[in-house]
């Protein structure tokens, strides 16, 4: 059974596509004090399909998060 696991998942991750986004810089709002705002950087790292042809939308998507 781990081998029928593993064999099924190398192949999955194999057409896999990766995509990084570095230092998303953005702005975080609080609601619990007044006009508190604090600035964020994060780096994300996304595996899946068709992740090229959608960059920006992910990235656009990442920023109203």
């Amino acid at each position: 059974m781990k081998k029928i696991f593993l064999s099924v998942f190398l192949v999955l991750s194999l057409n896999a596509q990766n995509l990084e986004i570095d230092k998303i810089r953005t702005d975080l709002y609080s609601k619990s004090g007044a006009n508190v705002l604090k600035k964020v950087e994060i780096s994300l790292e996304f595996d899946g399909n068709n992740l090229k042809e959608n960059e920006n939308k992910l990235i656009d998507a990442v920023n109203t998060v």
